[in-house]
């Protein structure tokens, strides 16, 4: 985790908080050109793996914080906040002119899709609420005291969310079939 304490002497004592999303998404080709070789080159093109079997997609998330303190009155405080979240989606790209192909792909990429987007749902709540928490961080009279409670505040939500996205990993079955669930449009 990036963690940058600044030290200033600023007037206003309200914490000023700002949370930034960004996405990306890098994509892998997958060049098929026929239905019978759909799930092999799907297998071979995907630069991802789980339990060393092929995946196909994947969220990857980086979540920043900076902070601005006002030391004034014997009190320091978060003068100014901000917390960044990067997301970053892995998925596959069809290249195909095969009909057939294209029909498959139509009726299981947005499953795969979707799971995604539920994975970067948890993610993103998660930041909202680290943000809010570290917004909400009281004055305390020594500010390496309140750097510890912030970044306490930031692994607490890390882990929190790493854990919503297992128990999502756990309960869905897209997830674990994945290939299975190609095949049935085969």
């Amino acid at each position: 985790m990036r963690f940058t304490l600044l030290m200033l002497s600023l007037c206003s004592s309200h914490a000023l908080a700002e949370l930034s999303i960004s996405h990306s998404t890098a994509n892998y080709a997958v060049n098929v050109q026929s239905i019978e070789t759909l799930q092999h080159e799907l297998d071979s093109a995907t630069p991802l793996r789980r339990d060393a079997e092929p995946a196909y997609s994947d969220t990857q998330y980086t979540l920043d914080w900076d902070f601005r303190f006002n030391a004034r009155s014997r009190v320091c405080e978060v003068k100014r906040m901000t917390t960044e979240l990067a997301l970053t989606y892995t998925l596959p790209k069809l290249e195909s002119d095969d009909e057939q192909v294209k029909s498959v792909w139509s009726q299981w990429y947005p499953t795969l899709a979707e799971y995604q987007r539920l994975q970067s749902d948890i993610i993103i709540a998660g930041a909202k609420q680290l943000d809010a928490r570290l917004e909400a961080i009281a004055g305390h009279p020594n500010c390496k005291k309140l750097e510890q409670q912030a970044e306490q505040l930031g692994a607490n939500a890390i882990d929190e969310i790493n854990k919503e996205l297992a128990r999502l990993h756990r309960k869905s079955t897209f997830n674990k079939v994945s290939k299975t669930d190609l095949q049935q449009y085969l």
